[in-house]
């Protein structure tokens, strides 16, 4: 039985890695049956071979000494072999020597599950204790897709940059590239018949973002879904090995080319609270706490650790749900015990992606006046990695924020500067008289018309009847100034026009983050479109 034990463990565990994929509570429901069946079929099938043909006995049994590399059929001859000797309970006339005599077999599977047993440990321990592996690229791809983007052009990123290359303190980020290769099948015929064909399709999610974050500093990362922000999270968490770059965490370097990151960790100073739910489900808030404060080396029973948890849970609102399972708990309450996860132990690194996803507003707020800089009262904290895609929370919380638009980090810095760079302008939004008959004609006008006074403007939307334009400060003035003269020479230029150019209703606004993002996300959209378009056209 030990030596079952021993052998059938791990091979257990890595064909759970390899063949779970989905939500553990579902597979765990088939996968043992599953397990168990596939793994008694070839001693069924042996056994019932040597009873079938004995004239081939000698050619079974060499078989069957092969196939005892599979611990359940090591087990199972064993066993077999032990009642072969006798059927007897307490046999009087039963010696060791009949037990470990040749022929039964028995000491032969012993051993047979003990050297592969160990062998299958040592595969389990380099699984578990190396990285992902990298993505495998040709040279073309490599030169192509594997090395950081060009960033001579944008000085705020280039800062940010050689910011990550200060020192290791905090969290750094080192132009972190990482690219995913996708073989599609399809099926196509061209003259000899359908036949199945595979197109590879690389797709770089992250193409050479750095950034470096410091104690008591908020970096927000911004982005619209599949710009790359939970990929490069994930491969500061080891999750994901990048492709090219190097990563610092609390003072600890680690490039692509170290086997394991184990060091990066092992001091407990960093946590993460991923953009999933990872949770005990039938472990209560207190069983979580409890167990992530030992993971930390906190001495539950002082009376330091206890204020410390009980003012995580009173700061997130958890008080009246301790005893509660996590599957009891809203989605809600679920994110916010995640939180409170990654805020044990003092950390020097925190890195939250989209911990306020699935969260109603006020309990985002919640979780925004925990974070805040201005509620620490004095005290420092670690550095916190914060991703979202939404820029009020980024525009709350950030110390600088860093806008990532189809894997690259367009633009960085902090609030002051991003609306210096870009809140250069406005959005007037028209609508005209129903009598108006060609709407295009009067877009037309209306960019004339601001031509006139020296603001270029461009189409943003258009409707039947509405249309909205944006529109660029004059050039010739200090915008930073002069911001509000020029909103009022545009509502002057409109109320002067507005029966010339048709207008029954319009409104002028100074251009906000919110929409500068949107349009800065507009690049992702375009590129998604692009690949999709790209693997519809292998498809044919």
């Amino acid at each position: 039985m030990f030596g079952y034990a021993y052998s059938s463990t791990p091979i257990g565990l890595i064909l759970a890695k390899r063949f779970i994929k989905g939500d553990y509570k579902e597979v765990a429901n088939w996968f043992p049956g599953v397990y168990f069946t596939f793994v008694a079929l070839p001693y069924v099938a042996w056994s019932s071979a040597l009873q079938a043909v004995p004239s081939a006995e000698d050619v079974i049994l060499i078989i069957g000494d092969i196939l005892c590399i599979v611990p359940f059929f090591a087990f199972q001859r064993g066993l077999g072999g032990v009642i072969l000797v006798s059927t007897e309970f307490n046999d009087a006339n039963l010696s060791w020597g009949d037990v470990w005599a040749f022929d039964t077999r028995i000491w032969y599977t012993i051993l047979v599950m003990i050297v592969v047993g160990s062998m299958e440990w040592l595969f389990l321990y380099r699984l578990t204790s190396r990285r992902e592996p990298k993505t495998q690229l040709t040279g073309d791809e490599v030169a192509e897709f594997g090395t950081p983007c060009d960033i001579s052009h944008n000085p705020d990123v280039v800062e940010e940059r050689e910011r990550s290359r200060k020192d290791n303190e905090g969290i750094n980020a080192r132009d972190i590239v990482k690219t995913f290769a996708i073989e599609k099948k399809t099926i196509g015929g061209e003259g000899v018949g359908w036949r199945t064909k595979k197109e590879r399709v690389v797709k770089s999610a992250v193409k050479g973002v750095s950034f470096g974050v410091r104690e008591n500093e908020i970096y927000a990362l911004l982005g619209p879904n599949g710009a790359g922000k939970s990929t490069i999270m994930n491969s500061l968490a080891s999750q994901l090995t990048p492709d090219y770059g190097e990563i610092s965490l609390g003072g600890v370097v680690c490039d692509e080319s170290d086997l394991n990151t184990d060091h990066l960790y092992r001091d407990g100073n960093v946590s993460f609270c991923p953009q999933f739910d990872a949770l005990f489900l039938k472990k209560t808030v207190d069983e979580h706490v409890k167990f992530y404060s030992a993971i930390r080396g906190l001495d539950w029973d002082a009376d330091a650790t206890q204020d410390h948890i009980n003012a995580i849970i009173k700061l997130l609102g958890l008080e009246q749900h301790r005893t509660k399972e996590a599957t009891e708990l809203s989605g809600g309450y679920k994110r916010r015990l995640c939180l409170a996860v990654a805020m044990i132990g003092y950390p020097k690194v925190v890195i939250l992606d989209e911990p306020t996803t699935g969260l109603d507003p006020a309990a985002r707020h919640l979780v925004w006046e925990v974070l805040k800089p201005s509620v620490r009262n004095g005290y420092d904290v670690g550095a916190i990695l914060l991703s979202s895609h939404y820029m009020d929370e980024c525009q709350q919380l950030g110390t600088r924020i860093g806008i990532m638009i189809d894997g690259e980090l367009v633009t960085t810095g902090e609030l002051s500067r991003l609306q210096e760079l870009y809140c250069t302008g406005l959005f007037v939004e028209i609508s005209l008289q129903p009598s108006v008959v060609d709407s295009i004609k009067a877009e037309s006008a209306a960019i004339d018309a601001f031509a006139e006074i020296g603001m270029e403007a461009s189409v943003y939307e258009s409707l039947p009847l509405h249309f909205k334009l944006k529109v660029g400060f004059q050039q010739d003035v200090d915008t930073n100034n002069n911001s509000i003269t020029q909103l009022a020479e545009a509502f002057r230029m409109l109320e002067t026009n507005k029966a010339e150019l048709g207008i029954q209703f319009y409104s002028v606004a100074l251009m906000s983050l919110e929409q500068i993002f949107i349009d800065l996300s507009r690049k992702q959209f375009e590129t998604d479109e692009e690949l999709s378009e790209r693997k519809q056209l292998a498809q044919l």
